[in-house]
């Protein structure tokens, strides 16, 4: 299938790749003229703007938008004029939900089709299969399922209901997500305060905790790689920058009986008035699934 892509960022790099290792014909656009010029060495067809890339598109065309929430809609107002009657965007960002059945709504009127995708999993995952939620028509996620399929790894996909139901779930991935990291950088955060007292080896606890332990997960094994890395996370603040997701969460946490999310939320704000060693640990998971950057302690900082 021919797929017109535009965002080859963090994301957006490796789900290209893995579309053209998967058969797949790609036209390719970012602002990034770097980025374009290296998916282009990869394979695929690489454009120098939204038109070029509608003109080398088949008559049905097929765009899949893999740009931050804050600028989906400037891309969607240089997109759609250019549409016609019974073309497919499929919106793969953090889109806040609401505003998703909002944009759906309004191509409908165009006659456009539009599908929105959570995708989860990190960076690695975009490479090399990532988790999919599908919302929108259904006879749209059946037609185009392959292309689904093959973005995602054995299983990881799904169709989760009309119209908003894919960055919805996605969302509320995001806030169980948030919840679990800052339980996991708190736990951390006493194992620290007490391993002087009672000689533990940290390294040790998370080489145990990832063998079978109930609390073992992408989480736990992703801190454990950042500990091998940066010892004791010596090297990183302790604070959590404000990420994509900040102002999709805080809208959830206000619509939905979640008070861990709220909780973390609240944790983060506090972190970076007041950095704490659980906001270490939150930031380099962070890092290690998502290429989050991470504030690095100086030489000054830590004396």
């Amino acid at each position: 299938m021919k797929i017109g892509f535009i965002g080859l960022g963090r994301m957006g790099f490796g789900m290209v790749q893995l579309l053209i290792d998967k058969g797949h014909e790609v036209v390719a656009y970012d602002i990034n003229a770097e980025a374009v010029q290296k998916i282009t060495d990869y394979g695929a067809q690489g454009v120098n703007s939204i038109d070029e890339m509608i003109a080398s598109l088949p008559e049905q065309k097929f765009v899949w938008i893999m740009v931050q929430r804050k600028v989906v809609q400037k891309v969607l107002d240089n997109l759609q004029p250019k549409l016609e009657s019974g073309d497919i965007i499929v919106d793969g960002g953090n889109t806040y939900y609401k505003e998703t059945i909002a944009r759906s709504n309004a191509a409908t009127e165009l006659g456009i089709d539009y599908i929105d995708v959570g995708v989860s999993g990190g960076v690695d995952a975009a490479r090399n299969g990532a988790t999919v939620m599908v919302g929108g028509k259904k006879e749209l996620f059946e037609k185009y399922e392959p292309v689904f399929r093959d973005l995602a790894q054995t299983d990881g996909y799904g169709y989760m209901g009309k119209s908003g139901a894919g960055h919805l779930v996605k969302g509320l991935h995001n806030g169980i997500e948030y919840g679990m990291m800052q339980a996991i950088g708190d736990g951390f955060e006493a194992i620290m305060g007490m391993k002087d007292e009672y000689q533990i080896n940290p390294k040790e606890v998370l080489k145990v905790y990832n063998h079978g332990s109930i609390v073992e997960s992408r989480l736990t094994k992703w801190l454990e790689k950042a500990w091998s890395e940066d010892d004791e996370l010596s090297q990183i603040v302790g604070s959590v920058p404000t990420g994509d997701t900040a102002d999709e969460m805080m809208q959830l946490s206000q619509l939905s009986n979640n008070p861990s999310l709220k909780m973390s939320i609240e944790e983060r704000q506090k972190s970076q008035d007041n950095p704490r060693f659980a906001a270490k640990a939150v930031a380099a998971m962070r890092n290690q699934f998502g290429g989050h950057a991470v504030q690095k302690s100086t030489e000054a900082d830590k004396q």
